[in-house]
Parts: structure tokens; C-alpha cells; sequence
């Protein structure tokens, strides 16, 4: 038995902890009344503009809370979007948004059918004014300088919104509860609603009037904010940042609720601070919409949104009718003025239902035009420069060889003066004639130096000017040093720095001059017999030499940069001239007959082309590649791209082995399965181009090419052409070809296609309705043919599925 004793003095001790507790517990009590008294005034604050919304209990929407359950345990109380806390001010904040939302999803239902009209009126910059002022103007006298008019009906899910002015920016998008239709200027567009307008960024379905106040280029929409499911992808996008506050304010006499937050643009990626009073007494319209971007560190661009007067329809519920649009940065204002006016057109199903095209052409199109083929005249044709420095370069490089020349003359007349006219300069001689180890390995870190300095000229470098000027200044050191002392005698310490000096510059000769030269052989002997050859930045990750236009036009061109491009006729494509010349600096390549005649690539000639080459592209027009000539092709690993003509010869197997190539083009090319068996061995193939070709379907299985892209060009297509290049998942591009569809007895099967585009060819409503099993077709275009907007519905109503376009 354990017993207990109590120490003298122990038990005073004791009541006072235990009077020390009882105070604790009495303050924490206080303090959770007043907090709940606290709650209970912003209760009834949030009781006195609506009926309030109990908190709910875990695992409930806020949908679907029912009164009874506001008397649940405080232990069991959840916040809504517990998931997005971090976005909210305060717990407070978060129940208050709660609240709203299902206010505003309560009155988005109750606009399930409406129509509108908006016009918005612009006139243009205004400067010396106030945003006060704005309202009170007498905008009517002024002159607008665009007018742009929208009618938005709704009914139900089907919806209609029309761009009705200007006229030339006409645009129409319906959706009639099964097909979305998008008719315009451009072109015309079909199918299921969630991919016809993912394709645009213009926002055509408003649940309600309130988030059609302005246009989608004004500011963020607030779309999300009457949608749960809107809100849960903005909250989980990121496109709604934080914090969320929410209060209660008063504009110009209406009880609002107001909500701040800031977003993320999606265009841009610019922030924007956000804020939007609900006025609550007129049906929850947005009064008040600002939205701030900061443009520099202090500047800012604010846009406001300002509701003046409301109207009501026949069953009483609020629509805006007039609203100040302004765009403010700094002093200058940018105004709009908006009107809106009811529109009772939603009760007519027809609307959602048009199929009408806005232009004639889309009704009745000219005869497609399908132009015959005609190779690329590359001997003739010289591509312009992405860069042209000529004039800047001479300029820039004129400036810095007089500034540089100048300054480098009177800094040695200053060093001359200061050694021979001060007395630190007799004590700076003295100690350089006891020291003369230290001076010359002194002038071997200046030369070093000078010559790493030589390296920033772009150019300098690669053209060898670097190694001639440093083994200049090195010669120029050893004079510089032998006058210094006096000293005219030659040493073998001095023979030995003056051959380096020489040595180097020599080594600059060999990589500068020497090159230039055979550069230069190698422009004129192309030039001479009809090719073209580009010297300089053809792309501005080249080198190009930093030389003045007087000193570059005397030197000659070769001077001025690498050759990058160069078309060379086939028949000075050979090893003898190829070995004197510079090929290995070109990027792209050609090789052609001026005669227009085919002809087999000398193999030899590229054989004398290094392996390194930094040849990105290769094109033989009129020209087949044969093994031989492939295998010297596969030695440059850069070779991404390859045009040859195929003569309606099989294609040479030892095209696999040019594993980086990603794209190719062949023309009069026999396409059967060994060409894709061919094409399937290429790991880094993405794109074909398939030019006049010549199709062998017999017992053709090509399911195992994986090609990104086909393109045929200059083809006569047939069923059985297109269900062999249905086998491919691909992108099917088909550019001036001929269909010849008019015996199809059974549609077409597309099995594994994924895009099909036809552009330029003879295809029409007859031969369109003919594409018919198309499983993983998720987009059709059509350019420049004969089909019209009868064709497409015709194709819509057969596939809802598939979203069809057509230019």
C-alpha cells in the first residue's frame, strides 16, 4: 500500500493553483462567447439581405443542406471548399463565398430562356477627365469610331449568340441541344458543342445575362462564379489565385455584395486584380466590375464596368440597360458606352437551328481550282536572309575599329609619356631591366589576355582573326620590350617568343584565309554554272565576321559569314569540284538539273563531304538517292530533313539507317507496303510528303507505321487509295489532288485516322457524304473545294460526332 505525504506549507500551495485554474477557465469562457456573439452578428448582417445558409456538416455540398442539419455538433461542422482554404482570406470570407455562389446559381436558374441585345459603342481615347464625369457626358453627339452589336438568346441548353455589326465581322454560334454550328466570315464549323468551342477563345454560351454585360477581351469572366463545376476547374486551373474576400458595400444606393480576388489570364499569363459588386436588390446584376493589371512596377491599367440604369422584363426579372465600359492608364481614358435591350427571338426553336452560311461563297463556291504540278526552281530562286546585317554590321563595325583604333593609339602615347617623362617611369624601367624574367612572362599573360578578348567579335574566331591579331600584339611586345630596355640584341629566349608570335599567326592564315579562299572558289564555280549559293546569318545562331562594309566589300564575300545555303547544278555536283570546296558549313543543300531531267546523286561527291557537316536539310530535285548515295547520306547525324525524286524506283533500303531524319518528301514515289515498311524503321520520322504519287493497294497493310503527319500532293485518289492511308494513325492532309469517288458503293473506311484535311481538290457534297467509318476522326477540314454548307450538314447529320470545317 502506497501512502502519501503531505509536506508543511503544501496545502496553501494548493488552493492557490487550484484558484489560478478556475480564473483560466472562466477567461477561456468569456472569450468563446464573444466569439460566438462575434458569429452571430454576421449571421444576422448575412439574415437581413437573404435567408441565411447553415453550415454544413462533413461530406455534404452546399447544395444540398437542409435546415435541420444547421443544428449539428460544432464538431462536425465542415467549411465549404475545404479542398481551396489556401484561397480564401478567412474562414469567414469562405462561408460568406459559399453563401453567394448559391445565391447566384439560384438565380442563374431562373433565366433559363431570355434574349438580349448589346451594343456596345466606342469612342475611342478621351484625356483630361474623371471616371465621375464619364456618365454625365452627353455620348450621343459625339462620334463613335466602332460599333459592335451582339444578339444573345438562350433557351434552355440551346443557345445563339450573333455578331450582328460590323459587317465584316459577322459571326454566328448555335447549338440546337445535339449540334453546335459556328458560321463566320472565314469559314463554317460543325459539331459536338464542348469541341467546336474549345477551338475559339471567344466565350458564345452565357448562363445569364450577368456575365454578358461586355465583351471577353474587357476582362476575366465571371462565368465561373454561378457554375459549380466552372468553379471547381477554376479553383483546381489556377485561374482563380487568392485571396477571396467578400463584403457588403452600397453603390449608388443598392445593397451590394462585393467579391475581390485575383486571376490569371489565360492569353497572357498576366495577373489581374478583380473585383465585383452584385447588386442585391436588382436580381444580382454585376453594378460594378473592376479589373487592375500592373504594367510597370507603379503603373497600372484599370478597366471598370459601371451599370447605370436596369430594366425588367415581363416576368419581373432584372436585365441591365445601359453601362459605362472604361479603360483607364494614367491620364487617358478609353470609353464605351453599352445598351442593351430585350429580345423576345428565344421562343423561336428555328434560331438555334440555322444552318444558313453569312457568305454567298460557302452556298455556292467557285469550281475548285486543282494546279498541276511544277517542281521548285531552287537554282533560280534565292532565299532572302532571316537576318540582314550588312548595313548594321558596317556601321556598328566601322564605329568600333575608329573608337577602338583611336583609343588604343592614345593610351600607348600615354604609357610612352608616363615611362619616359615621370620618375615612377625611370623607377618602372629600372625595375624591368633587374626583372626582365618577370616582364616577359608579364607580356605572356597581357598577349593570353588580349587574345581571349579577340574571341567576343563574332566571327573573329571561326574565320581565324583571333590567332592573326594575337600573334601580332605578341610581336608588337617583344619591340615594345626591346626599346624599353635599350636592348637591340637578339636572345634565344627572344627567337623563341617571336616564332610563337609567328607560329600563331601562321595558324590564323591556315583556319582564316586559306578557308576563305576555297569559300570563295566554291561561290564562284556555283554561281558560274547556275547555282546560288547564301553567305552569312541565314539563321541568327550563325557566326558572321564583325568587319566594316568597306573592309568586307574589299576582302569579297567570303568574309562576311559561312556559306548556309547553297543550290548546286547536278552536274557540277561532282567529287572533283566538291573536294576544293566548303561544303561541310552548308545547313541546306540542294542539288538540281537545269535541263529539268532526271538523274541519279554522284555518291562520290558526297562522299567528299566531311561526316561532321552541319547539313540539316538535303533536296535532289529531279534527283534519286540510290544506295550508295544513301549510305554516304546516313554519315551526317544533323540531317533532319530529305527531298529526293523517286523516278517510280523503289526506294533504297538503306534509307533506315538515317536514324535523325524527321521529315521527308518524295516525289513520283510507287506507294505500297514497302515504302511504309521502310518509313516504319525511321524512329524519328514525323511527317511524309507524298508528291505525285502512284498507288499499289494490292494486300497493303501499313498499321505499324506510327507517323505523325501524311501529306499527298498532286494525287488522283480513289477508295482504295484512302482506306490504305486510313490505316495510319495519322494526320491526313490531302493538297490539289483529284478524287475520284463517284463509284463508291460502301463509305469509306478511315480506321485509324485521326485529322483529315483536303485543301485545293476536286472533292464535293457527293463524295463528302462517302467518308464514312471513321472510329478516331477527330477533326475534318476542308479548303478550297466544291463542297458547300449543304455538304457538311449533309456529313453532321450522318456523323454528330465529328467536328467538320470548311474554309
Amino acid at each position: 500500500m502506497r501512502s502519501s505525504i503531505t509536506p508543511a506549507g503544501a496545502e496553501p500551495m494548493r488552493n492557490c493553483v487550484k484558484q489560478y485554474a478556475i480564473g483560466l477557465l472562466l477567461i477561456q469562457g468569456l472569450l468563446i462567447l464573444g466569439q460566438q456573439a462575434a458569429v452571430g452578428e454576421e449571421r444576422e448582417l448575412v439574415a437581413s439581405i437573404d435567408q441565411p445558409i447553415p453550415r454544413m456538416p462533413p461530406g455534404a455540398s452546399v447544395s444540398t443542406v437542409s435546415p435541420g442539419d444547421s443544428a449539428s455538433s460544432s464538431t462536425a461542422i465542415l467549411l465549404p471548399f475545404a479542398e481551396h482554404a489556401r484561397v480564401f482570406k478567412t474562414e469567414l470570407d469562405q462561408q460568406l463565398f459559399a453563401e453567394l455562389t448559391v445565391k447566384l446559381a439560384n438565380t442563374a436558374k431562373q433565366y433559363d430562356q431570355w434574349g438580349l441585345v448589346r451594343t456596345l459603342v466606342n469612342y475611342g481615347d478621351v484625356s483630361d477627365i474623371d471616371v465621375e464625369s464619364i456618365a454625365k457626358l452627353d455620348w450621343g453627339s459625339c462620334d463613335p469610331q466602332l460599333t459592335l452589336q451582339d444578339r444573345i438568346l438562350r433557351h434552355g441548353d440551346r443557345y445563339r449568340t450573333e455578331r450582328v455589326l460590323p459587317e465584316d465581322r459577322r459571326l454566328r454560334c448555335t447549338f440546337d441541344g445535339t449540334l453546335a454550328r459556328i458560321r463566320s466570315t472565314f469559314g463554317l464549323v460543325n459539331g459536338p458543342k464542348e469541341m467546336v468551342l474549345g477551338a475559339f477563345e471567344e466565350p458564345f454560351e452565357f448562363s445569364c445575362p450577368h456575365v454578358a454585360l461586355c465583351s471577353s477581351s474587357f476582362g476575366p469572366s465571371i462565368e465561373w462564379m454561378f457554375d459549380s463545376g466552372l468553379m471547381d476547374s477554376a479553383f483546381r486551373s489556377g485561374f482563380v489565385i487568392g485571396p477571396i474576400e467578400v463584403q457588403q458595400c452600397d453603390v449608388d444606393g443598392h445593397p451590394c455584395s462585393r467579391v475581390d480576388w485575383r486571376t490569371v489570364m489565360k492569353r497572357d499569363g498576366q495577373i489581374v486584380r478583380c473585383s465585383v459588386s452584385f447588386a442585391q436588390d436588382r436580381g444580382m446584376i454585376p453594378i460594378c466590375k473592376e479589373f487592375a493589371t500592373q504594367v510597370t512596377g507603379t503603373l497600372w491599367e484599370k478597366r471598370l464596368a459601371k451599370t447605370n440604369t436596369f430594366q425588367t422584363d415581363q416576368g419581373g426579372r432584372w436585365f441591365p440597360k445601359q453601362a459605362d465600359l472604361t479603360v483607364n492608364f494614367r491620364n487617358d481614358y478609353q470609353v464605351t458606352r453599352a445598351s442593351y435591350e430585350l429580345d423576345d427571338q428565344f421562343h423561336q426553336a428555328s434560331v438555334y437551328s440555322d444552318q444558313s452560311a453569312i457568305l454567298q461563297v460557302h452556298q455556292n463556291p467557285p469550281p475548285a481550282l486543282v494546279k498541276p504540278y511544277t517542281p521548285p526552281e531552287i537554282l533560280t530562286t534565292t532565299p532572302q536572309r532571316v537576318f540582314q546585317s550588312d548595313d548594321y554590321l558596317g556601321i556598328v563595325g566601322t564605329s568600333v575599329i575608329t573608337y577602338g583604333g583611336a583609343s588604343l593609339l592614345i593610351m600607348i602615347l600615354v604609357c610612352v609619356w608616363f615611362v619616359w617623362r615621370t620618375k615612377m617611369g625611370a623607377s618602372i624601367r629600372k625595375f624591368c631591366a633587374t626583372h626582365r624574367t618577370f616582364f616577359g612572362t608579364l607580356g605572356i599573360v597581357v598577349t593570353a589576355t588580349f587574345g581571349m578578348l579577340c574571341t567576343l567579335p563574332p566571327g573573329w574566331m571561326s574565320f581565324g582573326v583571333t590567332f592573326m591579331v594575337t600573334g601580332v600584339f605578341g610581336l608588337l611586345w617583344i619591340v615594345f620590350q626591346m626599346i624599353l630596355f635599350h636592348d637591340a640584341r637578339i636572345t634565344i629566349r627572344t627567337m623563341l617568343c617571336g616564332a610563337a608570335a609567328v607560329a600563331v599567326m601562321f595558324a590564323g592564315y591556315n583556319v582564316g584565309v586559306k578557308r576563305m579562299l576555297a569559300r570563295q572558289k566554291m561561290i564562284e564555280d556555283v554561281r558560274t554554272t547556275g547555282g546560288q549559293v547564301v553567305v552569312g546569318l541565314w539563321h541568327l545562331d550563325e557566326e558572321g565576321l564583325f568587319l566594316p562594309t568597306a573592309l568586307a566589300n574589299q576582302f569579297g564575300e567570303a568574309w562576311t559569314g559561312r556559306a548556309s545555303r547553297a543550290a548546286i547544278e547536278q552536274t557540277a555536283f561532282s567529287r572533283k569540284n566538291v573536294r576544293t570546296w566548303c561544303l561541310e558549313e552548308l545547313r541546306w543543300l540542294g542539288v538540281a538539273s537545269d535541263e529539268n531531267e532526271d538523274y541519279d546523286v554522284d555518291p562520290a561527291a558526297l562522299g567528299e563531304m566531311e561526316g561532321d557537316s552541319l547539313l540539316w536539310t538535303f533536296h535532289a530535285d529531279n534527283g534519286y538517292v540510290g544506295d550508295e548515295a544513301m549510305q554516304e547520306l546516313s554519315r551526317f547525324h544533323g540531317l533532319v530533313d530529305l527531298h529526293f525524286d523517286c523516278q517510280r524506283r523503289p526506294v533504297s533500303s538503306y534509307l533506315s539507317e538515317l536514324k535523325c531524319l524527321e521529315r521527308i518528301w518524295l516525289t513520283d514515289v510507287i506507294v505500297d507496303e514497302n515504302l511504309f515498311r521502310k518509313l516504319a524503321e525511321l524512329p524519328r520520322l514525323e511527317s511524309v510528303f507524298l508528291i505525285t504519287p502512284e498507288f499499289n493497294t494490292q494486300g497493303i497493310d501499313c498499321s505499324d507505321c506510327r507517323i505523325k503527319s501524311v501529306e499527298v500532293q498532286h494525287g488522283s485518289i480513289d477508295q482504295q487509295a484512302i482506306s490504305m492511308l486510313g490505316q495510319l494513325p495519322t494526320y491526313l492532309t490531302f493538297v490539289d489532288c483529284k478524287f475520284n469517288l463517284s463509284a463508291v458503293s460502301q463509305p469509306i473506311d478511315l480506321q485509324q485516322t485521326q485529322s483529315l484535311q483536303v485543301f485545293s481538290s476536286m472533292i464535293d457534297d457527293r463524295a463528302l457524304v462517302n467518308f464514312g467509318k471513321a472510329p478516331k476522326l477527330n477533326w475534318f477540314h476542308l479548303g478550297a473545294t466544291d463542297v458547300t454548307v449543304e455538304g457538311i450538314e449533309s456529313y453532321s447529320r450522318m456523323h454528330p460526332s465529328i467536328p467538320i470545317t470548311l474554309e
